[in-house]
């Protein structure tokens, strides 16, 4: 769990876009993001701002 902006920024990593990208991505309250980092491929982004929970 943490806050929109340090979501936003792990998001423009894996991504690989420009580092000031990540002020632009905005998520839902209560949204859902899954990163998953593997030590033998690159980090993947599973689900952004996934709100069907709610």
């Amino acid at each position: 769990m943490t806050h929109n902006f340090v979501i936003g920024w792990f998001v423009r990593h894996m991504l690989d876009a420009p580092e000031w990208r990540w002020i632009g991505l905005n998520q839902a309250n209560c949204a859902i993001t899954i990163v998953q980092w593997d030590s033998d491929r690159p980090p993947t982004l599973v689900s952004f701002n996934d709100t069907g929970h709610l």
